[in-house]
């Protein structure tokens, strides 16, 4: 019932996806920081990430549910928001290369 409702009402355009694409691995970060540092700031964690030097592997690490949710989309037959999500994980690889190669 959900699925159709989903397939019915879900726009299929690819900026849907592209910004599904962007926000998704903040929403991932959000949940690492709450669930691995649970005492300390938002502004705090951000530091200490930074100097432990780990914010590429970390970055790659909330890509990943967006790739998830690439196959939910594709499963639903919404090709174009398939291909915005894809586009925002393709940005985050060049962010990500980009950022190690500095």
């Amino acid at each position: 019932m959900i699925l159709n409702w989903l397939k019915k009402n879900l726009p299929d355009k690819f900026w849907f996806g592209f910004t599904l694409g962007i926000i998704t691995p903040f929403i991932a970060f959000i949940f690492y920081w709450l669930i691995s540092y649970p005492g300390l700031s938002f502004a705090k964690c951000l530091k200490l990430i930074y100097i432990g030097a780990y914010y590429t592997q970390l970055m790659s690490l909330c890509v990943i549910p967006s790739v998830g949710l690439f196959f939910g989309i594709m499963h639903l037959d919404k090709y174009r928001i398939g291909y915005g999500l894809i586009g925002a994980v393709l940005l985050y690889t060049i962010v990500n290369f980009a950022l190690k190669m500095i």
